[in-house]
């Protein structure tokens, strides 16, 4: 399977916590709204940046307010994805955050407050005590057959 198939599932399934490591964040994002846009009538999704905040809003959200915006800002069912967090749940993690991940997995994995919330990150590093809440998928770079496609389509169009 590829990537969106394989986040496509776990979003559907009703997994809470997904890792996504890619080196290309950009291309991830992009990949990661399509699949929101193809389940049901679309989810909504939220982007967090540290220095940009939701969805390029403002000078970026402290940290630690991370799950009190998921859980009072955002509607159920929808996707929150956030940038480069493993800052502070891998080396070193803060234990408050981790506990605040463990404490909501159990929370959005219900139906009436579900949430999805992704992990964006280059590389994989979280905390061991947090491993086993959260899927983990690589977003890979494009495979030749996969380029090879994209070049003859774009080909043929001229």
């Amino acid at each position: 399977m590829n990537f969106q198939n394989d986040l496509n599932a776990y979003i559907r399934a009703g997994y809470p916590l997904i890792y996504v490591s890619a080196l290309e964040p950009e291309r991830a994002i992009s990949s990661i709204e399509k699949v929101c846009d193809s389940i049901n009538d679309g989810l909504s999704c939220h982007i967090w940046k540290n220095t940009t905040g939701w969805d390029n809003t403002g000078n970026g959200d402290d940290p630690d307010e991370i799950f009190e915006c998921i859980d009072r800002r955002q509607t159920p069912n929808a996707v929150s994805v956030l940038c480069n967090y493993h800052a502070y749940i891998g080396e070193n993690p803060n234990p408050v955050l981790v506990q605040q991940f463990m404490d909501s997995y159990f929370k959005w994995k219900t139906a009436e407050n579900h949430r999805t919330v992704i992990v964006l990150s280059p590389f994989y590093k979280m905390a061991p005590e947090l491993e086993r809440f959260f899927q983990t998928i690589n977003y890979t770079l494009p495979e030749t057959e996969q380029i090879e496609k994209i070049v003859d389509s774009i080909a043929s169009a001229y």
